[in-house]
């Protein structure tokens, strides 16, 4: 039986400008390293970052999880920011 690694991110507007993130990882072998990006460029580390300083608009939001055999997924959303 196969322990894929998959990974789950959402978020929220948590103030003007500011996006609160949440990241999930499930399978794999732990420990999971999470890591961020804001439009394509790296912004956090960590299960929940919030992002600040962000401009009025849309935005994607991605995140990389590597498990302890540097295997790989990803997950992504869009938000509005106002």
């Amino acid at each position: 039986q196969k322990n894929e690694l998959a990974a789950l991110a959402a978020g929220e507007s948590s103030a003007p400008g500011k996006v609160k993130s949440y990241g999930f990882a499930k399978g794999g072998t732990k420990p999971y390293r999470f890591v961020w990006t804001v439009d394509g460029n790296v912004a956090g580390i960590g299960s929940s970052p919030e992002f600040s300083n962000l401009i009025t608009g849309t935005h994607t939001i991605r995140l990389m999880v590597t498990d302890a055999n540097d295997v790989s997924a990803s997950s992504n959303f869009v938000i509005d920011v106002k």
